[in-house]
């Protein structure tokens, strides 16, 4: 796959403010989280931080990444702060509502609303298969 103008081979993206990046993986992990459709998330990176398509399309992944391997439960998933930015903060995000393993434990089980929204999606996706 072509790497988009803009964009390096290590998930970074044009946008560098930590603050606007932290906007960016809010907008759409709300949007996860309300189910709304994939295209209305899109539209508002395009729209709102001016994103290309190109560059909206490998947010909404990197993001989704984040959270999917925050749901591993596993902490050394976390993705690196340089070079993937995008799925750091949503990692961060989802990781911070799991409760310890333990009182000094570093894993995390992960349970509640993130967990709900994971098999939402797989069964979604298992349907649109069919």
């Amino acid at each position: 796959m072509k790497i988009p103008e803009g964009w390096t081979d290590d998930m970074n993206n044009p946008v560098t403010d930590r603050r606007v990046l932290g906007r960016m993986v809010d907008m759409v992990l709300g949007h996860f989280l309300s189910r709304r459709p994939y295209e209305e998330a899109f539209d508002q990176l395009v729209g709102d931080f001016n994103l290309t398509d190109e560059d909206a399309e490998l947010a909404m992944d990197r993001i989704q990444g984040g959270v999917i391997r925050a749901l591993t439960g596993n902490r050394k998933n976390r993705p690196d702060r340089r070079n993937d930015p995008l799925a750091r903060i949503s990692f961060d995000r989802v990781w911070s509502e799991f409760p310890r393993e333990h009182l000094f434990s570093f894993g995390r089980v992960p349970q509640g609303r993130w967990v709900i929204w994971r098999g939402e999606t797989a069964k979604r996706r298992d349907v649109s298969r069919e």
